[in-house]
């Protein structure tokens, strides 16, 4: 089908109605995706968002300060702070956040986490994370108002940021 040159002018504006929803692809095994973004990290060294999905899948691993390191490697690049790369910053301040409590390192998680509201004080991913930490560690005055704020961000974003159990 040849493109059409006046595109813009023959698009249809559908609204915000329609949603992708991405599940994965259970018949491949999940090696499958390692080795081609191993590969693609190599090919593409400085490029944020393949970093990021590579760190990603260390978690998924089990290595978890692998995780880490890269994520805070992809933190240290240079191209994610482009606009064009917003969500890779957002999710790997939120990943680094995530891993540092899941290694009850709260200081470096909570650090991460106004890094987070710093860049975008509007998911309630932050603040759900801060109130479980601060809970855990029985500052539950702390933990209530981190609640309360993320209760206030009620608009989706429908975005790979956002946490599910976030609006459960």
């Amino acid at each position: 089908m040849p493109i059409d040159s006046n595109f813009e002018e023959s698009a249809v504006d559908v609204g915000q109605a329609i949603y992708l929803h991405h599940y994965p692809d259970n018949s491949k095994p999940r090696g499958y995706y390692f080795d081609l973004l191993e590969l693609s990290v190599k090919e593409n060294p400085d490029d944020c968002h393949v970093r990021m999905l590579y760190a990603r899948e260390f978690l998924v691993k089990g290595e978890t300060q692998r995780g880490l390191d890269e994520f805070l490697k992809v933190l240290g690049m240079p191209d994610v702070n482009q606009p064009t790369k917003r969500l890779v910053l957002l999710n790997s301040l939120l990943q680094v956040a995530l891993t540092y409590n899941q290694l009850q390192n709260y200081d470096e998680a909570i650090w991460y986490c106004q890094e987070f509201i710093k860049e975008d004080p509007t998911y309630r991913e932050p603040y759900f994370l801060l109130a479980e930490m601060y809970n855990n560690m029985k500052m539950y005055t702390l933990a209530e108002a981190c609640t309360t704020t993320a209760e206030k961000y009620c608009t989706h974003k429908y975005n790979w940021v956002e946490r599910a159990n976030t609006w459960s």
